[in-house]
């Protein structure tokens, strides 16, 4: 073996050491990046639910809302009613 290729195989070595090494780090790298957009999308769709049902919520509230004003309208018409009906009878009754 002469001193000339037990140079090119050593370099060959610390040359294929050194790409398996950039490789790595760039993989480790990729890696990182997946878990960061995965943690990402996580997020974005525990808030999108989380907005969702909020909006359910409010949703329910403002049917609530309208369905007391409803029954108030209704109580105020009858007591209208009454009155009207009271009145009456107190003028007929004169």
């Amino acid at each position: 073996m002469q001193v000339g290729d037990a140079d090119y195989n050593q370099t060959h070595r610390t040359l294929a050491k050194y790409n398996f090494a950039v490789r790595d780090k760039e993989l480790a790298v990729q890696r990182e990046e997946q878990a960061s957009k995965h943690a990402n999308a996580e997020t974005e769709f525990r808030r999108q639910v989380d907005l969702k049902k909020l909006n359910i919520e409010l949703k329910q509230a403002e049917e609530n809302a309208v369905s007391r004003q409803v029954q108030l309208l209704q109580l105020q018409i009858k007591l209208a009613k009454m009155k009207s009906t009271g009145a009456e009878d107190s003028v007929m009754n004169s």
